[in-house]
Order: structure tokens, then sequence, then C-alpha cells
């Protein structure tokens, strides 16, 4: 599940967020004054994402080596 939520309510439950993106998987989209600033995902979704960035980053390199 993916929750927008204030920076300010990130700041004051920021316990009860951590448990929720560990424990439960869920999401949650940080914005300050309407605007998305950040997101916060489970450790293991952000090694997924990680991963696939530095595969992407090694095929363009390759491909642009050719």
């Amino acid at each position: 599940m993916t929750e927008r939520v204030s920076a300010l309510k990130i700041r004051r439950n920021l316990g009860e967020i951590l448990n929720k993106t560990n424990y439960k998987g869920d999401s949650f989209i940080i914005e300050r004054a309407g605007k998305e600033i950040g997101v916060l995902i489970p450790l293991e979704e952000y090694k997924i994402v990680s991963k696939l960035k530095d595969c992407d980053s090694d095929i363009r390199q390759t491909s642009s080596e050719k």
C-alpha cells in the first residue's frame, strides 16, 4: 500500500511509519506544501531498484562503447 504523507507527519510519527514500512511493506510518498519531495520504501524494494539502476547504467555504458 502506498500512502501520501506530509513531511510534518513523518517527523511526528517516524517510528510508527518506519514500522509500517519495515513490517507491513507499506510505502509512503512524502509531500511538502502539496509537492512530492521523496519516498519511503521498504529496504528490500530499495535493493531491487538499486540493482536495476546499476544494470541499466551498465547497459548504457556498454552500448555507448560500441
